[in-house]
């Protein structure tokens, strides 16, 4: 499948726009991909200690993290100068969703975003997950819903796309930001099955 080029990247990002494939695709899809070292969970670290949480696990052998109903609210995670996530991974990640989940970051910053993943996120499941991001007031601030990124990345052959495969249901808003404020930003494109839901829009989060 071809890449979208850097000048309709920006184009797609800028409008929170969503790009439509056909198509079947495996749901381990980040299983090939570079796994995360940094995962990190609503604040909480995961580790080979401490793999799950209220409503919330992580599979290191599938690389597969499940919500089941998890509800956070919070200021999120440290991952940079002055930016925040709710969800932070440093490599790709599969999402699986059961039930009504919701994922809001309160905290400001020049960067703030609902779920934060360095490579490819992929979600599976028939259940249903809000992203609220947080709003980001400083100069020249954004605020994401939900942001695949390559920047940072550690391999030529990992991918910084999203995807929505099965029955997931997704709902995502980016908050009020001095800057720009975008639902969905991906690096190269957005993968939405025939069963699938994505609702994403930039602005001030209901």
């Amino acid at each position: 499948m071809k890449h979208k080029s850097k000048k309709t990247l920006g184009i797609l990002c800028i409008a929170a726009a969503i790009c439509l494939f056909a198509g079947a695709k495996p749901v381990d899809a980040a299983s090939d991909m570079v796994q995360p070292e940094q995962l990190v969970i609503g604040g909480e670290q995961v580790t080979e200690d401490h793999l799950s949480g209220r409503g919330w696990s992580y599979d290191p052998q599938y690389n597969r993290l499940t919500l089941r109903d998890y509800v956070y609210e919070g200021k999120g995670f440290s991952f940079g100068e002055d930016a925040k996530a709710g969800i932070y991974s440093d490599g790709s990640l599969d999402i699986c969703l059961e039930g009504d989940s919701s994922l809001t970051v309160t905290d400001g910053g020049t960067e703030n975003t609902g779920i934060h993943v360095i490579g490819s996120l992929t979600f599976f499941g028939n259940g249903h997950l809000t992203v609220r991001a947080g709003d980001a007031l400083s100069a020249q601030a954004i605020s994401t819903g939900i942001r695949c990124t390559s920047e940072g990345m550690v391999s030529r052959n990992d991918f910084a796309e999203l995807s929505l495969l099965e029955e997931a249901d997704v709902s995502v808003y980016g908050g009020s930001a001095s800057g720009t404020s975008l639902g969905v930003c991906s690096d190269e494109y957005v993968y939405l099955g025939n069963r699938t839901h994505l609702m994403a829009a930039g602005g001030a989060a209901p």
